[in-house]
């Protein structure tokens, strides 16, 4: 399916409904060179619309994003806001992993898991 044809398309479903949300998660990991299209689609989708439609976006803060939707209302996180949620979730998780077996049999000396939780507190970077 073309661009032409997906932005008719999802135009014809927004005109049902009163209120729509696009919602577009990783919006960074798409191909840079291809990104003014579909910023480029939701302009068109949101000027066209009989119904208010409204976008979500998340991404890393690249430069061209940054750029192009600095217009427009934004709510910035930092990798560091949700640190407690993602300790939190890995020392759940090596416990589980541990006890199931799951992680080298389950037979992890204290000294290792450590390392392990540290490891990857370290490179989460956020996510």
């Amino acid at each position: 399916m073309q661009w032409k044809e997906s932005c008719d398309l999802v135009s014809s479903i927004l005109d049902i409904y009163p209120q729509s949300t696009i919602a577009i998660d990783a919006l960074d990991e798409t191909d840079p060179d291809e990104r003014w299209k579909l910023f480029k689609a939701l302009k068109d989708l949101i000027d066209s619309s009989t119904s208010l439609v409204k976008v979500f976006v998340s991404s890393r803060d690249d430069d061209d994003i940054t750029r192009k939707l600095n217009d427009v209302p934004n709510l910035y996180i930092k990798a560091s806001d949700n640190m407690a949620d993602i300790e939190r979730f890995i020392h759940r998780e090596i416990k589980r992993s541990i006890e199931d077996g799951s992680l080298l049999r389950g037979e992890v000396k204290e000294e290792l898991k450590q390392e392990i939780i540290s490891t990857l507190l370290s490179k989460s970077d956020g996510m």
